[in-house]
């Protein structure tokens, strides 16, 4: 989709997309979560720095090229204001789509293989993709995934402790 680098700078929201002749730039808050670079530091593609992200950047960057691909839809559909008139539709397609990107389909089955209610395994999942127990277990909510473990029977659930209560951010159900 033309985007060729990251800049961080500092925002007011965590980030966002500025079209620059036919390409894109995503910017990054230099205070949003999981940053630890600079004001005016740049990260072209290809260049390694991704690889040194933390999960939490990583998404939020996934979420803004997804972002570039529903604004190059709606350019060559020439519907223009659709983006616009659908604006909370369209941020839950950029979480999912972000979230297709950094954990694909063939790669996470292959990954998963048996292990899906092994904590373990689970967790070396996760460290490996590089993404939030939050969004691996979010990952399961698009029908993709629903029909490969649809002999599953069981869930899993990504919860966190706040002030002594546990809570469940996400959670999948599995079977009946």
């Amino acid at each position: 989709v033309g985007i060729q680098h990251v800049r961080f700078s500092p925002l007011i929201s965590d980030a966002g997309l500025a079209k620059r002749s036919d390409s894109f730039e995503v910017i990054v808050n230099t205070e949003a979560p999981g940053v630890t670079l600079p004001a005016n530091t740049t990260a072209s593609v290809g260049d390694g720095t991704w690889a040194t992200f933390q999960p939490s950047l990583r998404f939020t960057i996934a979420h803004e090229i997804a972002h570039a691909v529903f604004i190059r839809a709606a350019e060559r559909a020439k519907e223009g204001d659709l983006l616009q008139k659908h604006r909370p539709d369209v941020e839950e397609a950029c979480k999912n789509l972000a979230r297709l990107m950094l954990l694909p389909r063939g790669v996470l089955i292959r990954e998963i293989g048996e292990g899906l209610f092994d904590l373990d395994h689970v967790r070396g999942i996760i460290e490996a993709f590089r993404v939030s127990p939050e969004v691996f277990v979010r990952r399961f909510h698009l029908s993709d995934l629903n029909r490969q473990h649809g002999k599953l029977d069981g869930f899993i659930a990504f919860v966190q402790e706040r002030e002594g209560r546990l809570y469940i951010k996400a959670g999948h159900v599995f079977g009946s």
